[in-house]
């Protein structure tokens, strides 16, 4: 599983890409809720008008997910990928949209997840730290619960799965981390920064 994740701050060019996809895609939104309008365009520009409240300059989060090329799982386990996601990110209770891109030619398929950052009681954009390390530590434990393919954390072109452990996968491995009062996992790396942010202190 790949979860690619960014902070967005075009909210009305993220939710056209959402409900139209690139050309040759079929697009479904899937889920919109937490918002002040159930229409995902007013959806989103009320987000902006809470940003700019707060200053906050990319008030969404926008993550991508797909599997390697055969792989399928059912609309349910998305969702649950969703929830996962969301929570491990620190944003859960967050208004999100979802959406569903088919690729027309292939039938594959992936999903979209775009998060408002911004907190309706604090008026403060929420902050997302070590997102990449969040995202790949999630996408490994929901191929293992999923029961797919394992993808390699670190890869350059097409989707590598993960056949052995090799030395570089043995110095990249995991190390925990607690995110929303449930312990994760997530690169060592993330303990050696913590780690050196707790003794500055």
């Amino acid at each position: 599983m790949i979860a690619k994740g960014n902070r967005h701050a075009d909210g009305v060019k993220l939710a056209r890409y959402m409900m139209t996809g690139k050309d040759g895609e079929h697009a479904e939104l899937v889920e919109l809720r937490g918002f002040a309008s159930d229409i995902i365009f007013k959806a989103f520009r009320s987000v902006h008008v809470m940003a700019e409240a707060t200053k906050a300059e990319n008030p969404f989060f926008h993550v991508q997910v797909r599997l390697p090329e055969g792989e399928t799982i059912p609309r349910e386990q998305w969702l649950r990928s969703a929830d996962r996601i969301q929570s491990g990110l620190g944003l859960a209770g967050q208004p999100r949209a979802i959406a569903r891109h088919i690729v027309e030619m292939t039938g594959e398929e992936h999903w979209h997840l775009a998060i408002s950052l911004i907190d309706a009681e604090t008026m403060k954009a929420r902050p997302v730290p070590f997102f990449k390390f969040r995202l790949k530590a999630i996408s490994r434990e929901l191929e293992k619960e999923f029961d797919i393919t394992r993808v390699t954390n670190d890869r350059e072109g097409p989707i590598n799965t993960r056949r052995r452990r090799t030395s570089s996968n043995r110095r990249n491995a995991s190390g925990p981390i607690t995110m929303n009062s449930e312990t994760r996992y997530a690169p060592v790396g993330i303990n050696r920064i913590a780690g050196a942010a707790s003794k500055a202190r």
